[in-house]
């Protein structure tokens, strides 16, 4: 009886790691390549599409400083150039539109801030870096 529960157990969770492991691959490339692509900021005609970052292209960003040590929240914003192509899919991106990686994966950020230190009168500095990781 109790091999039989092993047996039983071990099949079960075998299938369990099997679909697991489906889940972290990619979506399928040459569907992909079907999919409408919609410029970011622009608005999807369909529910399934492909969001592209051009090279050169725009991309806003909002910077928010809040806590306890502060009166109230501020929001910086401003405009950063893309630098390279970037397609995004769900939680998907690729650098090419055949490769798609997990968006975490696909890129490295690294967040410094540099508080004023005694006796010094310049503004705290905070410095994001975007690096892509995994860019063939």
């Amino acid at each position: 009886m109790k091999s039989r529960f092993y047996v039983v157990s071990r099949a079960a969770a075998l299938a369990l790691l099997s679909g697991c492991a489906g889940m972290t691959q990619g979506p399928d490339a040459a569907r992909l390549q079907s999919l409408p692509v919609v410029a970011y900021g622009q608005t999807p005609q369909t529910e399934e599409y492909v969001t592209h970052f051009a090279k050169g292209s725009d991309a806003p960003m909002a910077f928010t400083v809040q806590g306890t040590l502060l009166q109230q929240p501020q929001t910086l914003t401003g405009v950063a150039k893309m630098g390279r192509d970037l397609w995004v899919y769900r939680q998907w991106m690729s650098y090419d539109r055949q490769r798609w990686i997990k968006g975490g994966e696909g890129i490295a950020i690294k967040v410094d801030v540099q508080l004023p230190q005694w006796g010094e009168t310049r503004p705290s500095r905070v410095v994001m870096t975007l690096d892509a990781r995994n860019p063939q």
